[in-house]
């Protein structure tokens, strides 16, 4: 049986490290943790706990939610929402497209 060796070599990903960003952890001597779930409340449009679960593990265009995970139960804060909603604003101005 022959092996073709080019099948078997990895391409790496396309993806530099500048574009993934470092998890941050919150604060919880300085910020009053919230659960994924009273999060939802305090995000535009107020999306479901699923969704803020994503936020926090896969994030949007390289930015995630800032949380810090106790047991089986992730928390994040009114503020990491705020830096969160700050990064994707300010990754989103930086990536659009200056009108013709």
């Amino acid at each position: 049986m022959h092996v073709n060796e080019d099948a078997l070599s990895v391409t790496p990903l396309p993806i530099s490290l500048d574009s993934i960003e470092r998890t941050r952890v919150v604060d919880l001597d300085n910020e009053e943790p919230l659960s994924l779930y009273q999060a939802s409340r305090y995000l535009p449009d107020k999306p479901s706990h699923p969704t803020v679960y994503r936020y926090a593990t896969r994030g949007i265009s390289g930015v995630v939610l800032e949380t810090l995970q106790l047991g089986k139960q992730r928390f994040t804060s009114k503020s990491a929402i705020q830096r969160f909603l700050d990064r994707l604003a300010a990754n989103t101005a930086r990536n659009a497209c200056p009108l013709q």
